[in-house]
C-alpha cells in the first residue's frame, strides 16, 4: 500500500514538471500555435515515460493549451483574443 502512495506521489509530481516543461515551450515559442505535436516524440525528447506524459497531455487540453489534432496526435491550440481572454 505504502509502495502503491509512493508510486502514485511521483507520478504527480512528474506529470506537474512535465506541465510545466510543455508551457515553457509554449512560452520560448519552442512549439508553436498549430503546431503538431506527438506524446512519443516528448516522451523521447524529455527522455519520460508516456503514462505521465499522457496525463500532463490530459491537464493541458482541459485547460486548453493542448487540443486533438485531425486524424492522429495533439496540436498546440492557436491564439486568438476569445482564448487569451479565457487564460
Amino acid at each position: 500500500m505504502l509502495n502503491q502512495l509512493v508510486h502514485r506521489e511521483m507520478t504527480l509530481v512528474i506529470t506537474d514538471r512535465l506541465c510545466r516543461s510543455l508551457l515553457d515551450a509554449l512560452c520560448d515559442c519552442s512549439c508553436r500555435p498549430g503546431q503538431r505535436i506527438t506524446q512519443k516524440k516528448i516522451a523521447q525528447q524529455l527522455a519520460v515515460l508516456r503514462r505521465p506524459l499522457l496525463q500532463a497531455f490530459r491537464l493541458m487540453k482541459k485547460d486548453d493549451f493542448v487540443q486533438d489534432a485531425l486524424g492522429h496526435g495533439s496540436q498546440v491550440t492557436q491564439l486568438d483574443a476569445g482564448w487569451i481572454s479565457n487564460v
